[in-house]
């Protein structure tokens, strides 16, 4: 593969192992994600929220502003049937502030 140019860092980790069915290991720095402005909807879900966190076991998802909270434990509910938002508000907190921290540092979104 090619070099990296100098001076450059990245927030990947190498799973290799993992997808290649050598290692269990598992990204150990939180997963953010921004849903496209133009995409509120899809497949008749309505009204979806903005950002999204993995963080360890939880997964937490919320508008750009924090609103509308939706928490869940991976590994317990994979199906995400159960928020667990209003049982565990310091978590909900430390997460929101996560994720919308790194959206306000991300570059802005043009597209619509």
């Amino acid at each position: 593969g090619a070099e990296p140019p100098a001076g450059i860092s990245y927030d990947g980790e190498d799973l290799l192992d993992t997808l290649l069915g050598k290692s269990e290991a598992s990204r150990q720095a939180p997963i953010f994600f921004s849903r496209p402005p133009d995409r509120k909807s899809y497949y008749g879900f309505e009204n979806l929220p903005d950002l999204a966190v993995r963080d360890g076991d939880w997964k937490l998802l919320c508008d750009y502003d924090g609103a509308r909270p939706l928490l869940y434990n991976l590994p317990a509910d994979p199906s995400e049937s159960q928020n667990l938002a209003q049982d565990r508000p310091e978590l909900v907190e430390r997460l929101t502030k996560k994720v919308t921290d790194w959206y306000l540092s991300t570059p802005s979104d043009l597209g619509d």
